[in-house]
């Protein structure tokens, strides 16, 4: 029998199965990566940024796209509850898409098994005009006093894997200039949930 052995920590029959989707995925995905770095880049330039009617469903579900790797590695059960129609918000769509992409990301980092559940919702809440995006995990829940300071510039509770403390002040920083909000609740063991919520788009 033919030894076995590892490539890149796959067997031999699984890498050769998945490579050419692999080099697929990256070559889709790498154009755009490229485009969200070069936005990251500009909103710390403070360069002004077009503005448009957006979808915030379609954000959400590119941004969904962009990080499956990502979420296929933390969790098995992922769920996205999209509403459909909604109303447009008035934004840049990257900017949002960064916002959405840094929340996904937090999340699934914040999971202790892949049986724990990420969910990822849009909806209108027609009643104040305004639409919303809530991101809720079973992950390890972050404490009172860290809740209070988890947008501040510099300030991160993750140090040992390499965080800077940057990914939720620039987060805060592009919901606040879209005239939104960023809300989180969570307790330790508990999970967490971030809420944000935006103006809706005015009707012409």
């Amino acid at each position: 029998k033919q030894e076995q052995f590892l490539i890149a920590g796959f067997r031999q029959e699984e890498f050769v199965e998945n490579v050419a989707d692999w080099l697929r995925h990256i070559v889709a995905n790498s154009e755009k990566i490229d485009s969200i770095v070069k936005e990251w880049k500009s909103y710390i330039r403070n360069e002004p940024q077009a503005m448009s009617s957006v979808n915030l469903s379609a954000v959400v579900r590119s941004a969904v796209e962009l990080m499956s790797y990502h979420i296929n590695r933390a969790t098995d059960n992922f769920r996205l509850q999209l509403e459909e129609p909604i109303p447009t918000i008035r934004g840049n769509a990257q900017q949002l898409e960064q916002v959405v992409i840094n929340l996904i990301l937090n999340a699934c980092q914040a999971l202790p098994d892949r049986e724990k559940t990420v969910v990822v919702a849009t909806s209108a809440d027609r009643d104040r005009d305004s639409v919303l995006l809530r991101i809720r995990d079973q992950g390890c829940g972050i404490s009172e006093e860290d809740l209070q300071r988890i947008t501040e510039p510099m300030f991160t509770t993750k140090k040992q894997s390499g965080g800077i403390g940057l990914g939720l002040y620039i987060t805060d920083s592009i919901v606040k200039e879209h005239g939104g909000t960023l809300h989180f609740t969570s307790a330790p063991g508990r999970g967490t949930q971030v809420v944000v919520t935006f103006p809706r788009e005015e009707s012409k």
